[in-house]
Parts: C-alpha cells; structure tokens; sequence
C-alpha cells in the first residue's frame, strides 16, 4: 500500500474517532437535557417560595396566623392517578405524563361567640358587642384546599356551606389583578365566618331569653341572615341581615291594634342601630 493510501487511512480514522467524541458528548449532553426535564416535570413547585414572590407578595404562610387564617400543604387524593395519566404537550404536541399542581390549605379559626371582628374598614358596617352567654370557645374550623398555579389560584375543594357563594367572592377578588388578592378573599372568607358565628349567637340569645314563653316563635335559615319572629295575635316581624355582620340589611314588622298595621317607625330604629338586639329584646317584653 502506498505512503498515501496510508495518509487517507489515518484521515478516516481520525475523523471516525472525532465523531465518535462528538457523539458521546452529545449523548451526555441529551442525558442531562433528559434528567433535567423529568426533574422539572416531577417536581412539586415549592408553594412558600411561590407565596414569597410575585403576584402574591406574601412574606409567609402564616401571616394572618393570630387574626385566625393559617396554612398547611394537603396532601393531593390524585396524585398517584394523575402520575399515571398521559396528556399532549401544547407545545411540543409530544405525549407526556400529566404535570402534578401543588395544592395549598387554607384553616380558619374563629370563636364560637366572637365580641368584635378584627377587619380594619373605613365605614364597619358589624355590630358584636355582644358577650356571650356560657363563655366562649372554638368552633370548629374550617378549610378551603387550592390548585396553586405559576401566577394564580383556584379553589379545588372546601368545608364552607354552600349559601356562602365561595364561586363568586373568587371570581370577585381571587381573578383581579390586585396584588394582595389572596389577602383580600382570605380575610373576606374570614369575615363572613365571623358574622355568621355573630347572627347564630344572637339568634341564641333570643331563643334563652323567651324559651320559656310559648307565645314566641323563633326562627332562621341555615345563614342566620333571615330571622322571623312571631308573637302569636300580637306581633310578627321578618329581619334580613348581610351576609358578611349582624346589622340589618331590611325588615318588616306588623303589630296587631284591632287590625294589624306595620311599625314603620321600629324598623327604621332597629336598621339605623348597631345595638338592635337591645332594642328588640325590650320590645317584645313590652308586647308580652
């Protein structure tokens, strides 16, 4: 063979081994690009890190700890189903496993009877002086699970009752671009906890004051916003209260006097009041 047959040889052969490199290199290379995908693919989002950035600008988990709203990391019931489960990629239309949504807990603790609420506002629109007749205590809590996205949040499940209307106080505050949202509907959530705890206290108060007279009938729905009292032959009233205090958003209030004919002067006294409790109380001692 020839001193040049044996050049272009060694040519091939290094050129081989070059590639050969190259491909290792580019193996390795893919290997990485490959664990790093999956890494971020599998990987919960951490949901402090994300409450300590941008849109929620909350400097932590509990910071609304001691006005009763705390947090917790759930555990998610369809995380191993969605684990299993394929989807296409909107971008890169490749089939690949379901990404995982990390789920936040919201707890909310509030007293069973509760004096004042603790929602700085310009016009307070709720009146709990009242105390409470055996002490006080807990009720029991409760908790609302989200979907934590990369710059929002969801409601994916919660213990609340349903005439609270959590659908419309989350597209109202959670779908805004404020950036303390979450705050807002936190402490929005809270307060309507609060009042409905306030309304189910007085209606109490009410039934231990006049249990024993059985000429009174009282009554309220399961949001203690509607509240009727019947005297029998002598005086019926109807009160509509906010949902989020105890103040009284309407009523309506007919005495009997050889006809029946309605009390417009007590209405207006019992709606322009924060104390309309005591007002009505002696009312109806007066009446009976």
């Amino acid at each position: 063979m020839s001193s040049e047959g044996h050049d272009d040889q060694d040519t091939l052969m290094e050129e081989i081994s070059s590639l050969e490199l190259k491909r290792q290199n580019l193996l390795a290379t893919l290997k990485e690009l490959e664990e790093k995908r999956l890494k971020q693919k599998h990987d919960l989002p951490d949901p402090i890190k994300l409450f300590t950035q941008p849109p929620f600008q909350v400097p932590s988990l509990n910071f609304e700890r001691l006005s009763g709203v705390s947090f917790f990391i759930p555990h998610d019931p369809e995380e191993q189903s969605r684990k299993r489960m394929l989807v296409k990629n909107p971008k890169t239309l490749q089939i690949c496993p379901a990404p995982l949504i990390p789920l936040l807990g919201a707890r909310f603790d509030f007293m069973m009877h509760p004096m004042q609420t603790m929602f700085p506002s310009e016009n307070p629109d709720a009146s709990f002086q009242y105390a409470s007749l055996n002490g006080n205590a807990f009720e029991a809590p409760h908790y609302i699970i989200f979907r934590v996205f990369e710059d929002a949040l969801s409601i994916y499940k919660y213990t609340l009752p349903n005439f609270f209307r959590l659908d419309i106080w989350a597209d109202e505050y959670l779908a805004s671009n404020q950036p303390d949202r979450l705050r807002l509907f936190l402490w929005r959530v809270h307060k309507l906890l609060t009042a409905h705890a306030c309304r189910k206290n007085l209606l109490s108060q009410l039934n231990n004051t006049f249990q024993e007279n059985s000429s009174i009938q009282i009554s309220a729905d399961l949001s203690y916003t509607h509240l009727e009292i019947d005297i029998k032959e002598k005086w019926k009233a109807r009160f509509f209260c906010f949902m989020d205090s105890t103040r009284i958003q309407r009523c309506q209030i007919y005495e009997y006097n050889h006809t029946w004919h309605r009390d417009y002067i007590m209405e207006a006294s019992l709606i322009s009041e924060d104390g309309w409790l005591d007002i009505l109380q002696r009312k109806i001692i007066k009446i009976i």
